[in-house]
């Protein structure tokens, strides 16, 4: 049962094959239904083939950069989220 349903997303290339060939990040903003309410959330989720791949939960390697790539995509994707006005503080 889906219960994350995002409303935008920023997509960082994967080092190596520690998430599966051909896998990248990818950092979302979006709605997400818990129990008998929703709310808004920020996931970071892992794409292999362009599809996201709800069994795999992100791995970054070692000695690679992807984490701090992944970091700085959140905390643009946050700025964008907060300068569109789409959710109040």
């Amino acid at each position: 049962m889906k219960t994350f349903f995002p409303i935008r997303h920023i997509d960082v290339a994967a080092t190596g094959n520690v998430n599966g060939p051909d896998a990248c990040y990818r950092v979302a903003f979006g709605m997400e239904h818990r129990g008998d309410g929703h709310a808004y959330v920020y996931k970071v989720l892992v794409c292999s083939g362009g599809k996201v791949s709800g069994r795999l939960n992100p791995a970054f390697l070692h000695g690679s950069d992807d984490f701090a790539r992944v970091a700085r995509a959140m905390a643009d994707l946050s700025d964008q989220i907060r300068a569109s006005g789409l959710v109040s503080s």
